[in-house]
């Protein structure tokens, strides 16, 4: 079930329509969420929210769509396992 559920979430980012470019500079998985870091340094996360993991503040069940986190922030770097997310600014 945790394979299928990754490879959905994958399928989210590289068939999501509403981003422009699909120039990924690297993706993370968790058990049940992804993480993707796109080139321009916007940090984007799609999956299961039981525990924050997506990183918006909030705390919904599951997120089908890519959401942008923190919109106006650049990332440098993301990395994701279990039920947690690390992520770090341009700036540190």
């Amino acid at each position: 079930m945790k394979s299928i559920i990754k490879l959905i979430a994958l399928l989210n980012i590289f068939l999501a329509g509403n981003i422009q470019a699909q120039c990924w500079q690297m993706t993370a998985n968790g058990d049940y969420h992804t993480m993707a870091l796109n080139q321009d340094g916007t940090l984007w996360a799609s999956g299961d929210n039981t525990y924050g993991q997506l990183g918006d503040g909030l705390t919904s069940s599951f997120r089908t769509t890519l959401t942008q986190v923190v919109p106006g922030t650049l990332w440098k770097f993301v990395a994701a396992n279990g039920l947690h997310t690390l992520a770090i600014k341009q700036d540190g």
